[in-house]
């Protein structure tokens, strides 16, 4: 029967359920790490990661305690930078192509689509940053930032802490200091 439920505990651990084929729930009960929905990636070494739902959505690197709630193609990949202790714990809610690419944590993606926080410029710890929801927003920066919404919104730079962007569109915040901004256009 095509369309029968398989549930099986493998000695690992670790426990799947399949609906016609398709993996819909794997839960990993030594790292506690859950999967639920279809097509999810978790190759993360962390533990207590969970991804509530949806489609093709991934936890990689060293996250732990992160959260995918649902939606489709989100990321949380968090990498280890020598000196740098992570603390994981992202959250990405739901949306479409959300992706958080930290090497700190505790950073929230709250939906909307292919909106972004990352550590790319050298030096940077991304850290309790937050993306309410919008399009295409960006935040490469320290700690404290905040994106509301809206579309096209960065906020970019070295030592850059508690800059804010509430939401209209193209809106950006660069350069390289620790501040207090807040822009709306």
């Amino acid at each position: 029967n095509t369309s029968a439920t398989t549930r099986r505990l493998f000695d690992d651990g670790t426990i799947e359920t399949k609906n016609a084929g398709t993996v819909v729930q794997h839960l990993d009960l030594n790292n506690r790490n859950y999967l639920f929905g279809e097509s999810h990636t978790l190759t993360s070494t962390g533990k207590d990661n969970t991804i509530g739902g949806g489609k093709s959505n991934s936890i990689l690197g060293n996250s732990s305690g992160s959260f995918i709630g649902g939606g489709t193609g989100n990321c949380i990949c968090n990498t280890n930078i020598a000196g740098t202790t992570i603390e994981g714990m992202e959250v990405i809610g739901g949306g479409m192509g959300n992706c958080i690419l930290s090497n700190r944590g505790c950073n929230a993606i709250l939906g909307g689509c292919n909106n972004c926080i990352s550590s790319s410029i050298d030096g940077v710890n991304s850290y309790l940053n937050i993306i309410g929801g919008g399009r295409d927003n960006t935040i490469d920066a320290e700690e404290h930032n905040t994106i509301s919404g809206g579309q096209n919104g960065i906020i970019r730079g070295n030592n850059f802490a508690n800059h804010v962007i509430a939401g209209g569109a193209s809106n950006s915040i660069t350069g390289s200091h620790t501040g207090g901004s807040a822009y709306n256009y």
